[in-house]
């Protein structure tokens, strides 16, 4: 949807044979990524007993770790095709999804400052990308949306620690709420949301179409609202998993708000 949305605030007439191309790419090096990260996080999700393939014995990390070099191959492939400035951008998300997941000389993922940054470059990378396949540039409009879904990301992205920390703390990972306690980390992301929620109020519709971000700010304003309660409660609440779940949303409407407006526009 990102790389969608980059592609579609992009300037000139869209081409379909480089969409398709760029979509392929982005869509290889996505899974790539995230069949990286399970391969890495097997240990930490038996015990967060989590119900997934690896965790549960239906894949072997070996197939999984194939599959992810595969996609990783195509991803290139494709983008290679598209020219240096998409191969730049899809070569770039593939190694910080691997640094994510397995860096060296710990993964990116083992700290909340260096998951913070990683995550935020990659939830900006998108719409520069879709911009470049679509038009071969980077347009105005794809850059800022851009840049403000990567600040919602650097704000809301941790919360998807709140319901693992007892894996998270086995396995040596200082996440936010490992390093600073799950009362206190959920505080403290609900009220840069706050914080976020009254900017995008003020300038937001200036840099993001107004739908976008009307959309964006009743996630945000949920999002603060669900980390207050956790915070008021803590471990006793069920809904620990539900900030992150908001996050999820949000991007998803947020970006198709955006996106049916760019379609109007052509």
């Amino acid at each position: 949807m990102r790389f969608m949305v980059g592609a579609l605030e992009s300037t000139g007439a869209m081409s379909v044979s480089r969409l398709s191309l760029g979509a392929l790419a982005w869509t290889f090096v996505t899974a790539g990524i995230y069949l990286t990260n399970a391969s890495s996080d097997v240990e930490a999700d038996v015990i967060n007993r989590k119900n997934r393939p690896l965790a549960n014995g239906q894949l072997t990390t070996r197939e999984v770790n194939a599959a992810a070099l595969v996609s990783f191959g195509v991803s290139v492939t494709c983008a290679a095709s598209l020219g240096a400035g998409s191969l730049a951008i899809v070569s770039l998300m593939a190694i910080l999804g691997t640094y994510y997941s397995v860096g060296w000389p710990r993964p990116g993922k083992a700290h909340y400052a260096t998951a913070a940054a990683t995550i935020t470059v990659g939830i900006f990378l998108p719409y520069v990308a879709g911009s470049l396949a679509n038009s071969g540039s980077i347009s105005s409009p794809s850059l800022w949306t851009g840049i403000v879904f990567a600040i919602w990301a650097a704000i809301a992205g941790m919360s998807k620690d709140f319901a693992d920390v007892e894996g998270d703390r086995s396995t040596g990972r200082r996440t936010l709420p490992v390093s600073l306690g799950l009362r206190s980390s959920a505080f403290a992301t609900g009220g840069l949301a706050g914080v976020f929620a009254i900017l995008l109020l003020a300038i937001g519709n200036r840099v993001v179409p107004t739908d976008g971000t009307v959309v964006l700010v009743a996630g945000v304003c949920a999002f603060a609202a669900a980390c207050a309660v956790i915070g008021a409660r803590g471990r006793q609440t069920q809904a620990v998993g539900l900030p992150y779940r908001i996050f999820v949303l949000t991007q998803i409407t947020a970006n198709t708000a955006i996106a049916v407006v760019a379609i109007g526009s052509y």
